[in-house]
């Protein structure tokens, strides 16, 4: 695609204004999917019977508190990455696009070559590309880093 000097000046705006638009609504849109995460886990059961852990979400605290060490660390980020990709997929196109947006590198490369006429204008390659390749998985992977910094303390001591 050929883009004159005033289509590239067009084109870095609305590319401008988007990244700026899915920064700004990134602190709702992350809300939301952080109680839709949290709720998930909390109505799930714990993987293994611990006291005053009654569910998935306060077992992730007993997850952040152990670290790798546990053996089922591994399973419990699984599951909830899992969660965090079941929860964008169920959000609306529109959404979906912002958070991605806003929590990966996308702007990084793929705008650049956006703006230069290198990658394919084509909507549908477009959307394949922010909904499941590289930002996708990298705002999955902020996200679900994100939530689990939140999830409740734990101490064995208690």
């Amino acid at each position: 695609m050929y883009c004159d000097d005033e289509n590239k000046e067009q084109i870095e705006c609305l590319i401008d204004m988007l990244t700026e638009l899915a920064k700004s609504s990134d602190e709702s849109l992350f809300d939301k999917i952080f109680s839709k995460v949290a709720k998930a886990l909390k109505v799930a059961d714990a993987p293994e019977e611990i006291e005053n852990v009654n569910n998935a979400w306060d077992f992730l605290g007993v997850i952040n508190y152990h670290g790798g060490d546990h053996f089922l660390y591994q399973a419990t980020m699984d599951e909830l990455e899992s969660t965090v990709v079941s929860v964008i997929n169920k959000l609306p196109l529109h959404e979906r696009f912002l958070v991605i947006v806003a929590n990966s590198n996308a702007d990084d490369f793929f705008w650049d070559d956006f703006k230069s006429g290198i990658t394919d204008v084509d909507a549908n390659a477009v959307m394949e590309y922010f909904l499941k390749k590289e930002p996708f998985w990298e705002a999955v992977e902020r996200l679900t880093k994100a939530i689990q910094s939140h999830a409740p303390d734990y101490c064995p001591c208690d």
